[in-house]
């Protein structure tokens, strides 16, 4: 098990293009079947809008 977290600063619209990437990007992946020699993994992702402070803007 491992856990990931990455901040990223996106406008709007580049987090929209962000999520249809993604996508796209999963899209062969989850068409795998199961096999033999595949395990089932579980892939969570939580997307989170920061509410900006003082403290996290200091760029």
């Amino acid at each position: 098990m491992g856990l990931r977290q990455l901040p990223l600063h996106m406008s709007d619209e580049e987090f929209q293009r962000f999520i249809q990437e993604f996508r796209a990007f999963m899209r062969p992946w989850l068409e795998l079947q199961p096999g033999p020699e595949r395990q089932q993994r579980l892939f969570n992702m939580i997307l989170m809008t920061m509410h900006p402070t003082d403290e996290n803007n200091q760029n």
